[in-house]
């Protein structure tokens, strides 16, 4: 039988917080260059920061971070991405968007790690 790694949980819910500020940065900076920009914005802040926020929540909680911990790094690194770029903070939509997505991951990583056992 495969022995599985073991990381400390504040060192996996780090890399969360990277991942999702990298993900924030290019999803603020990339409809800058597509036209036209409103679609563009629209399918990176609604489409791939949730997406990436499912991903992340989910893999962080299958690694020991725990569930409730998980939703915080995809609201927190959007809110901070636009913060620092744009200079306000990003509209109720997206942040929700984030939000039920970072939830939903944390929940199914949760539900898988309880199935495993």
């Amino acid at each position: 039988m495969k022995k599985e790694r073991h990381f400390p949980w504040p060192l996996v819910w780090a890399a969360e917080w990277g991942a999702m500020l990298l993900c924030c940065a290019l999803c603020v900076f990339v409809p800058l260059w597509v036209q036209p920009y409103s679609v563009a914005q629209g399918a990176c802040l609604y489409g791939v920061v949730p997406l990436a926020g499912l991903a992340c929540a989910y893999a962080s909680v299958r690694r020991g971070v725990h569930g409730l911990l998980a939703w915080i790094p995809p609201v927190g690194a959007l809110c901070v991405v636009y913060a620092l770029f744009v200079g306000t903070l990003p509209t109720g939509g997206s942040c929700a968007a984030a939000f039920l997505a970072g939830l939903l991951g944390g929940a199914a990583g949760v539900e898988k790690n309880r199935r495993k056992k």
